[in-house]
């Protein structure tokens, strides 16, 4: 660690490697600390959590969503994803909207690993609804 305040650290970069703080502590790895500024390494790790805060908030408001692939990109992140009904540039209003409202209430990041025959039970299963 630095002398960062570890309110501040985000992630930590372990063998040239950016680990979260979860996966970090589970397997007792230790690093250089990454902090919430505008480094290239904290806009990663930022980007990724924005990526997966706009699919929690797009499966909020269209159910039925399935997603495919949802990389950082060098400017932002993305999110490839199929819903029943057509989005347009006024949805994207809806979406961010929906994304701030589940960032205020700043539920805990959770990280799991599955099985990858408990990965084809469950996308299975989501399939069939």
């Amino acid at each position: 660690m630095t002398g960062t305040d570890i309110m501040d650290e985000i992630a930590i970069r372990h063998e040239d490697e950016l680990i979260d703080l979860q996966t970090a502590a589970l397997k007792g790895l230790t690093g250089e600390s990454v902090v919430f500024d505008n480094s290239d390494d904290a806009l990663e790790v930022i980007r990724h959590s924005c990526a997966h805060l706009m699919a929690q908030a797009v499966k909020k408001l269209y159910p039925d969503a399935k997603f495919y692939v949802g990389p950082v990109i060098k400017d932002g992140f993305y999110y490839d994803f199929k819903v029943s009904e057509e989005i347009g540039e006024g949805d994207l209003k809806r979406i961010e909207k929906e994304m701030l409202n589940l960032a205020k209430k700043k539920y805990p990041i959770e990280r799991y690993e599955i099985s990858k025959e408990e990965a084809r039970e469950k996308f299975a299963e989501d399939h069939l609804k």
